[in-house]
């Protein structure tokens, strides 16, 4: 129920809305405040409506309403207006109006027709049977015509209900079919959903089959290439070994011919050398008991090999020296020995 405190006083005059705008009939929209036009003092106004109704103030509820419980004054709209709950009540609350105004209408041409037929009466406190008759006759046409009138409407109501019911099965059967339809298109889609999902989940495990495969294929070349590595390696050790082992083997002959050459070589200087001290013997240019000895202590003098110094490596034989005693192949001395020269 509205406050009385949102009322004004009469004489005062209404607030000035915020937007300087009041509708026709002197309420501004935005605002709580009444702006209801107050007469004049001493004035009193018998338009219905004008001026501050103090006792039965605009927008209040009626006193058979207040009398009422609240929960009956609130809207009964619990449900969705969109359900069939909800169009079943409105459609009870559309019949239970139309029989309240039928009710309405019988109960009004009832009191008319009481009244007329008072009326009739006290005009003509006599009436005669012909009158009489008319007159019912007159009523009961008019209560026929009336009657088709109400039979007419009904049955136009009941085709139009029942129109109303067909096409709300007809709406209802295509809700139906078109949720068959959105459900059907939903698994569909959930179904290639899923066969996508598994497609990939195959193809992701065939790509790590693939993956492992290659990585198995690439460990097993490894193995075959860290193999051959190792064979060629061994090979190579193995041909290294040899080649030192020749190399060796070389060297040992060849140490072997130059210590053949150079005792040959000694030997050969021996003999050149006997064969010259004789000669010198034989032209008495030496005793002959002092042949042998000086020529062992000379041969002994001449072939002392003092070695190689510390740290110095060892000497090899002079490719011009036949056995490094002072007497070059090329000198005058071997030329001497030669026995081709000899006198």
């Amino acid at each position: 129920m509205a406050s009385p405190a949102r009322y004004l006083d009469p004489h005062q005059p209404p607030r000035k809305p915020s937007n300087a705008k009041a509708d026709r009939h002197g309420l501004h929209r935005a605002s709580a405040v009444s702006c209801d036009l107050a007469p004049p003092k001493g004035v009193e106004l018998s338009v219905l409506g004008a001026g501050i109704h103090q006792d039965n103030p605009p927008f209040a509820e009626s006193p058979e309403k207040q009398e009422q419980p609240e929960h009956a004054r609130r809207p009964s709209k619990l449900v969705p207006q969109n359900s069939r709950q909800a169009a079943a009540a409105r459609e009870l609350r559309i019949r239970e109006r139309m029989e309240a105004k039928k009710r309405e209408r019988e109960e009004a041409l009832a009191k008319a027709k009481e009244e007329y037929l008072q009326r009739l009466e006290d005009k003509d406190h006599q009436p005669n049977a012909q009158k009489k008759e008319a007159l019912h006759m007159a009523i009961q046409e008019r209560e026929r015509r009336e009657k088709e009138r109400l039979e007419k409407k009904q049955r136009e109501k009941e085709e139009q209900q029942k129109q109303m019911e067909e096409a709300a099965k007809r709406a209802e059967a295509e809700r139906k079919k078109r949720y068959k339809e959105i459900k059907a298109s939903a698994h569909e889609r959930e179904q290639r959903a899923l066969e996508r999902k598994e497609k990939k989940k195959l193809q992701k495990e065939l790509a790590l089959k693939t993956e492992q495969e290659m990585q198995e294929q690439e460990k097993k070349r490894l193995i075959e290439v860290q193999a051959e590595h190792k064979k060629k390696e061994h090979e190579r050790h193995l041909h290294e070994e040899m080649r030192k082992q020749n190399a060796m083997k070389r060297k040992e002959e060849r140490m072997q011919k130059e210590l053949q050459e150079k005792a040959r070589l000694e030997e050969q200087h021996k003999k050149k050398r006997n064969k010259y001290m004789k000669c010198i013997a034989t032209m008495g240019l030496i005793p002959a008991h002092q042949e042998a000895a000086p020529a062992q202590a000379w041969d002994s003098e001449q072939h002392a090999d003092p070695g190689p110094a510390p740290g110095e490596a060892p000497r090899q034989p002079d490719p011009d020296h036949g056995n490094d005693d002072g007497f070059p192949r090329s000198s005058s001395w071997g030329n001497a020995l030669d026995a081709n020269h000899l006198p």
